[in-house]
């Protein structure tokens, strides 16, 4: 059974309709992965949903469904596909031309890249931060995480969730398409002692000021009120941080 509905960003649409195979068939907007597609069995969300979805996601479930709920991240109108037993086909005729999702984020002025450092005083630790401010309207994703310690005793860093804006703003990050406009999420830091998060990992730099990337196997999220921090374990450090992210639409 196909469906071609219009979408309102943020707003969910539901499809009361059983199957066992679901896809997306088609959208119209932009923005690539702005479809959240959640299927219901008994009022229970399954693990077959579909978050971050685009034209062509699709999820089988052998126990089958009973319903679909859509939401999109942009005003579009999405195609999609209700159907029992194995179905569908991904046949592609003419020329195909590839974008990568980065690719296609920079161009829609989404994706930043921004530095921050501070120098912890006497008995502190340094913190730097990629914060979401409440209500912000838009939710942070980070895919990479670069920091060095120039000073000091080569003990690494931690990388914590930490739901607190930390004092000191920085410099806003820059737009990855040149000229395009600031991001929502700032850059912080903060010379202190003792703040608690919730670790992510240690992380040591082969030596001081040689700077160590990270970037995980699926990047972080930070929702309205979330933040990430990295904080120097020895004391009296300065840590140079450079934060990678896009940003979605909520």
């Amino acid at each position: 059974m196909l469906f071609r509905e219009v979408f309102v960003a943020g707003v969910p649409k539901p499809f009361n309709v059983p199957g066992n195979y679901f896809r997306v068939k088609r959208v119209t907007g932009p923005a690539l992965e702005s479809l959240t597609c959640n299927l219901f069995r008994g009022g229970q969300r399954l693990p077959e949903s579909l978050d971050f979805a685009d034209a062509g996601d699709f999820a089988y479930v052998p126990q089958g469904f009973d319903r679909v709920e859509i939401t999109s991240t942009v005003a579009q109108t999405v195609t999609i596909q209700i159907a029992r037993g194995r179905v569908g086909t991904d046949r592609v005729t003419g020329e195909v031309l590839a974008i990568s999702g980065e690719v296609q984020r920079s161009k829609n002025e989404q994706s930043f890249m921004g530095r921050i450092a501070v120098t912890a005083i006497a008995g502190d630790t340094a913190y730097v931060q990629l914060w979401n401010p409440a209500a912000s309207g838009v939710r942070g994703v980070v895919n990479q995480v670069t920091a060095t310690l120039t000073n000091g005793t080569n003990l690494g860093f931690v990388l914590k969730n930490y739901d607190v804006a930390l004092l000191t703003l920085g410099a806003s990050s820059s737009n990855k398409n040149a000229g395009g406009p600031a991001p929502v999420l700032q850059l912080r830091s903060l010379s202190d002692f003792g703040i608690v998060g919730n670790t992510w990992g240690k992380f040591f730099p082969a030596a001081l000021g040689i700077s160590l990337g990270y970037q995980p196997t699926e990047p972080f999220i930070l929702g309205e009120g979330r933040g990430v921090i990295l904080e120097t374990v020895a004391l009296a450090q300065t840590i140079e941080a450079t934060f990678e992210h896009w940003e979605e639409p909520l």
